[in-house]
């Protein structure tokens, strides 16, 4: 929002321009990921398949797996996050959420089982049964394991707005242990808008989390 350029549609739109050209109908993305995260994108080529697609998000039908490379040893195998999100009171960042679980916080739910242990961290499979903004950084955060390299629900918020300003240094780097949030969307499964057969897409995880897996073995 804000960017005249060099955003995530404009590029799709000029790879859309160099394969066909101008068309009537242009891209759109179907949903919004949270900066920085990588993995599965889905986009609509047209508006109807946009609109078909769209009612699916709406209505949570489609299915939705993320990793991501939590701080810390998570107790447990598997479980649920079940804590409504909202507004985070008292925070300088105006987009932070935070859990309102005595105010008027959103129902907001997650499930999520271990992927792999590692000192110190652990890969953690989650799949959200809601759609809140920011909902598994933060359920992440309020169970004492907030995700490695997020600069916003981290050690410090304050890294978020040195970040914005390019102003972080090495120390700082050295906390969040990754340049960006370790959030991967590693499944998305939904139905065709053409056909209505359900269709799986699946990401590797991203190579600077495997890396980064691989060097704490």
């Amino acid at each position: 929002r804000g960017h005249l350029t060099g955003s995530l549609i404009h590029l799709i739109h000029e790879r859309h321009r160099a394969i066909y050209g101008e068309t009537e109908d242009m891209p759109t993305l179907c949903h919004r990921p949270d900066r920085e995260t990588s993995g599965v994108l889905l986009t609509a080529k047209d508006q109807i398949s946009r609109t078909r697609v769209g009612k699916q998000f709406e209505s949570r039908t489609i299915d939705k797996t993320y990793l991501a490379l939590a701080v810390g040893e998570i107790e447990g195998e598997s479980g649920v996050m079940d804590q409504p999100l909202g507004k985070a009171l008292g925070s300088e960042v105006r987009l932070k959420m935070g859990v309102r679980v005595d105010c008027d916080g959103l129902p907001s739910k997650t499930e999520w089982q271990i992927a792999r242990r590692l000192p110190g961290h652990t890969l953690v499979q989650l799949h959200p049964l809601t759609g809140r903004q920011h909902q598994l950084r933060v359920h992440l955060a309020a169970m004492g394991h907030p995700i490695v390299g997020d600069k916003l629900y981290g050690p410090d918020e304050q890294l978020f707005q040195r970040a914005a300003d390019g102003e972080l240094d090495g120390e700082d780097l050295r906390l969040l242990e990754l340049p960006r949030q370790a959030l991967h969307n590693h499944r998305l499964a939904f139905r065709s808008p053409a056909s209505g057969e359900w269709v799986e897409v699946v990401s590797p995880l991203a190579a600077d989390m495997h890396q980064h897996l691989e060097a704490r073995r």
